[in-house]
């Protein structure tokens, strides 16, 4: 709907909105000022995935189920009404289109504490400028749902065939494949075994937001969190959350594995496989404090995996609560 960008002017920042008008021009308002560059690119970041992940949903058919039916747009209040926005983070909808909740949600929080301290006037215009986006957004939407006139003139124009919303730097969990992979990750899966995957999901993401390893990388599309510091030489683990549905429905589990080469005498090859050593299979979902607690230790890299690696069936992972559940002794 909006792309927003920052502009030098007289010893200030500029914050800019541009968007499409009706009559399908671009043009740009400026939105504050803030003495700090830095305090302008933190708000123009957080604003740009609000209005990415506020708009993109209503422009996509949801195609679960071979149907055509529209994602929900009851999010559209938060942009105006910060008391709704708990409500992001309780929806069971669909994998992805949560997990776009959620990246929203985060961007409200990272815009609130970039506002925390700023002066009066920039919140306010902050505030401003997010109902006008909800405004145009609800009116936009009503007239192409319900064919329904504005009650006001629109100033910014939604065309559902071409979001306008910055891609610069990339929304991975927005893209097409992202969301494609997850539809798959559901299907078949029961009403109840969704809404356990989407919590599920929450909390991987939820840990990978919190922790502290930098090795740590995210695959929303594979419910998983992988740190790999040898990058393919060494050990590595995997956080696995629970699969509602799909060809391979699974539940939680975490394993510390090693890359063995493919060809031990090829020593350019480079090619290698995974071989899970210790396998932890998760009775319930643990909580994200724990996986955090887990990631974090992990950190430390082969001298901490070297250890967990001798972790016998039955016992936790050293400082964890994770209860080896078996393990694979034969690539010893």
């Amino acid at each position: 709907m909006t792309i927003y960008s920052t502009h030098p002017n007289r010893g200030k920042t500029q914050v800019l909105a541009s968007y499409r008008t009706p009559n399908d021009d671009i043009t740009s308002t400026t939105v504050t000022s803030c003495d700090a560059p830095i305090l302008a690119r933190t708000i123009v970041d957080a604003l740009n995935r609000i209005s990415a992940c506020a708009t993109l949903p209503l422009c996509l058919y949801d195609r679960r189920g071979n149907s055509s039916s529209h994602y929900p747009a009851g999010h559209l209040d938060t942009l105006s009404d910060p008391t709704a926005r708990v409500g992001l983070l309780v929806g069971t909808h669909s994998l992805w289109y949560e997990v776009v909740m959620f990246e929203l949600h985060a961007a409200f929080t990272d815009l609130d504490q970039a506002l925390h301290d700023a002066p009066a006037p920039i919140q306010l215009a902050i505030t401003q400028e997010l109902q006008a986006e909800a405004r145009d957004l609800h009116a936009e939407l009503l007239y192409y749902s319900e064919n329904v006139e504005p009650t006001t003139p629109v100033q910014r124009s939604w065309q559902p065939s071409l979001p306008f919303v910055a891609h610069e730097g990339g929304m991975s969990k927005l893209n097409t494949s992202t969301r494609e992979l997850l539809d798959r990750q559901e299907e078949g899966a029961s009403d109840a075994s969704l809404a356990e995957g989407v919590e599920g999901l929450r909390a991987l993401l939820s840990a990978y937001q919190l922790n502290d390893n930098q090795n740590a990388m995210l695959d929303v599309s594979a419910l998983s969190i992988l740190d790999d510091p040898s990058w393919g030489d060494g050990y590595y683990l995997s956080v696995d959350s629970l699969a509602p549905g799909g060809r391979h429905p699974h539940g939680w589990s975490i394993h510390l594995g090693r890359w063995e080469p493919d060809d031990p005498d090829d020593e350019d090859s480079g090619d290698s496989t995974g071989s899970a050593l210790v396998v932890c299979d998760l009775p319930t979902a643990p909580n994200v404090a724990d996986l955090v607690q887990l990631l974090n230790l992990s950190a430390a890299g082969t001298s901490q995996h070297e250890a967990w690696a001798t972790t016998p069936v039955g016992d936790p992972l050293t400082g964890t609560g994770f209860i080896v559940t078996s393990r694979d002794d034969s690539h010893e």
